[in-house]
């Protein structure tokens, strides 16, 4: 069987006795009782006439998911096997031009050069929010509580300059009292 259409009639013929077989098994006198009184070839060929098409993947997908009560008829079996899911080869889910290696090996190295010169060494930005407000230039309200949260931390001070991270914790509570003052 393969995984597109069944075409060969010896392939399609066993499919139908894999199929049969399963559903035997799964719903036993049900099944057998389903038939009772009608010709079990003409049945047979119902389905190799339903089923032309599904592919083995189908099959094996609606053989996975029979309904839990009674057997399915043959329509029902087939809407069952559609509803597999479609995996196209891996050649066709690829689809497009293939990328320009020396164009792309060019932009990342743009992007890296940018990356790097954008490096600033740790808690620069505080250094920066801090002559901003030294110089009087207003603070966003983010920047503020940003500001005031990152002063708060005592792994800010590196060095050991605990007289340095008092300072800064003073600039910070004076920073926050103006904003409260210019808020209310």
């Amino acid at each position: 069987m393969s995984d597109s259409g069944i075409d060969d009639a010896a392939a399609r013929e066993l499919m139908i006795d894999v199929i049969f077989t399963k559903l035997a098994a799964r719903y036993g006198s049900l099944w057998v009782e389903r038939w009772r009184g009608i010709n079990i070839q003409l049945v047979r060929m119902d389905w190799l006439r339903e089923l032309h098409g599904v592919s083995a993947a189908e099959v094996e997908f609606g053989l996975r998911y029979l309904p839990m009560d009674r057997p399915p008829t043959v329509t029902e079996f087939r809407a069952i096997c559609h509803r597999a899911p479609q995996t196209a080869p891996a050649r066709q889910m690829i689809a497009g031009p293939r990328p320009d290696l020396q164009r792309l090996r060019e932009q990342l190295g743009k992007l890296r050069d940018v990356l790097v010169s954008a490096k600033r060494p740790k808690r620069q930005w505080i250094d920066d929010l801090l002559a901003k407000q030294r110089r009087g230039e207003e603070l966003s309200v983010a920047q503020r509580i940003n500001l005031a949260l990152a002063l708060r931390a005592p792994a800010l001070d590196e060095d050991g300059d605990r007289d340095k991270l008092d300072r800064r914790k003073q600039e910070t509570q004076r920073m926050v009292e103006r904003y409260l003052r210019g808020t209310q």
